[in-house]
């Protein structure tokens, strides 16, 4: 039995059967475009949310609608020419002009394929291009996954938020600098 693509499944979801590398060999996707979610997005968007996370931390309909109408927020959308949006990331500006991730949210049979990363640099990229020196976020203590994939795009833990989320929940407070620091200090 030969290799096979399987693009951007995750190998934890494959049937038994086959041989090892039929399970474990993954390739590159083809290249899925980034762009600005469009109005006609939000309904998708807003389920893309209700499944990547629990319902007590997903947002609800106005909340999501609330934070993607703030007037330094935006929207980048990953999305095939044809099919579902696989991934996207609220970013906005916060009230000392930091970057702020509001959520990234990407599907589960999508992960592990580098487009939360690509979706993450960018929006980095376009906060550096405005002069903004660093990046924030908030993450649940319990998230592992989204803790290792920060800290592999240089987050780094500023404190934790005793009851961020519902339930008692506490929540972790990341950065990361966007510029080096002796800019940042000058400017």
């Amino acid at each position: 039995m030969g290799l096979r693509n399987v693009g951007c499944l995750n190998p934890a979801r494959f049937e038994a059967g086959g041989s090892i590398y039929n399970r474990l060999v993954t390739f590159p996707p083809p290249e899925i475009p980034l762009r600005e979610a469009r109005p006609r997005d939000f309904a998708e968007l807003w389920a893309l949310d209700r499944r990547c996370f629990v319902p007590e931390i997903a947002y609800t309909r106005a909340e999501l609608h609330k934070v993607m109408q703030e007037p330094e927020a935006f929207t980048l959308v990953a999305q095939r020419a044809s099919g579902p949006i696989l991934a996207f990331l609220v970013g906005a500006l916060d009230a000392r002009r930091r970057g702020h991730v509001i959520t990234i949210d990407v599907l589960p049979d999508s992960r592990r394929c580098g487009l939360g990363g690509r979706l993450i640099r960018a929006a980095e990229e376009r906060w550096r291009n405005v002069g903004v020196r660093e990046v924030r976020l908030e993450v649940a203590v319990n998230n592992h996954a989204a803790l290792a994939f920060y800290a592999r795009f240089g987050y780094r833990i500023l404190n934790r938020l005793p009851d961020y989320y519902p339930g008692g929940l506490d929540g972790l407070l990341l950065e990361k600098p966007l510029l080096p620091s002796r800019d940042r200090a000058s400017t």
